[in-house]
């Protein structure tokens, strides 16, 4: 007598289910006609002979078949396009510096900027503080050095000496803005990013990537809070190796020589006002965010390859330097 499995089942689509009897898998029956007796696949090593059913023919799915199709909710069930946690902000940081295209794809599908930011101005306002707590009579120093050019900028235009008076109230406005730099990185961080995050995503339209301007505020605001934290962390390095009386501080572009002109040493008085411009404008860390930047704008769009969003980056960082070289040739700023 032939030994004979029942599989019990109910109907889904044009197929039944249940489980066999040879041991913890699922089988699938899949309806043939009507005939009352179909005829069964055999796997190899099934221990119960020839099988007959009513319902057709079984086949063993395989395992990603099942794992699509089982009903059983213990078993194959997992979602395998679960989407993956967000990195957290340490870890955006150090993902940033050291995995940078992996980062900017965790920011695309979970952008913010909040902390980042924070931590940017936090770290910039330390960095100013230290630099007034360092320098000793830091007050009087900045007062002298001011209105020595102040003097050397208007000798040098060939304009009259201003009376006395006029002078010592220009310096002591300049004084009381000095008082308040440290809070200046509350407002001006934030409103930088915001600023560079309308012009890149005007960019990005242009060449009509697909993409937010969330997206790109917060892209600006990860680049832009990463290298500034560096090289505010840099800066506080600096100002406890380097001696203080060397240290101009009407100068903030020569205070760490992380850009050209402080490398060579050019001084805004002995110097042409386009060539310094230019010279601090090639800049170790805005090199660095540009290149951040252009990472993170192919993250964000799926139309944009990263070379176009490097050749966008730097074709807008060239217009601004141009600008810069321009307003300092024509308004004699050094």
């Amino acid at each position: 007598m032939k030994r004979r499995a029942c599989v019990r089942g109910r109907g889904r689509g044009g197929r039944f289910f249940g489980r066999d009897l040879w041991g913890d898998r699922f089988t699938f029956l899949a309806f043939l006609g009507h005939s009352p007796c179909g005829r069964l696949y055999r796997p190899e090593g099934y221990p119960f002979g020839d099988l007959e059913t009513v319902f057709g023919e079984v086949r063993i799915m395989g395992e990603q078949e099942r794992s699509l199709e089982s009903p059983n909710p213990d078993e194959g069930t997992s979602d395998h396009h679960e989407e993956r946690p967000p990195i957290g902000p340490v870890g955006r940081i150090t993902g940033i510096l050291f995995s940078p295209t992996e980062t900017f794809a965790d920011i695309a599908r979970h952008p913010t900027w909040a902390f980042i930011l924070i931590v940017t101005i936090l770290l910039s306002s330390a960095s100013i503080f230290l630099l007034q707590f360092r320098v000793p009579n830091m007050e009087k120093r900045y007062e002298d050095i001011l209105r020595q050019k102040i003097e050397e900028a208007l000798e040098k235009q060939g304009a009259a000496k201003p009376p006395r008076e006029a002078l010592d109230r220009q310096i002591e406005m300049q004084k009381r803005i000095f008082r308040f730099l440290p809070l200046f990185p509350v407002a001006v961080i934030p409103l930088t990013a915001l600023v560079l995050a309308g012009v890149f995503f005007v960019g990005l339209l242009v060449l009509q990537a697909d993409t937010t301007f969330k997206k790109t505020f917060s892209v600006v605001s990860w680049s832009y809070g990463v290298t500034t934290s560096v090289g505010a962390l840099l800066g506080l390095l600096v100002l406890f190796l380097r001696d203080p009386a060397l240290i101009d501080p009407t100068n903030p572009e020569g205070w760490v020589a992380t850009n050209l002109g402080a490398m060579l040493g050019l001084s805004p008085e002995k110097t042409h006002p386009a060539l310094f411009a230019l010279s601090t404008s090639l800049d170790i860390f805005t090199i660095w965010f540009l290149i951040l930047a252009a990472i993170g704008f192919s993250a964000i769009s799926r139309k944009l390859p990263r070379t176009k969003s490097a050749i966008l980056v730097f074709a807008l960082w060239g217009v601004w330097v141009v600008g810069k070289v321009v307003w300092y040739t024509f308004t004699g700023r050094t």
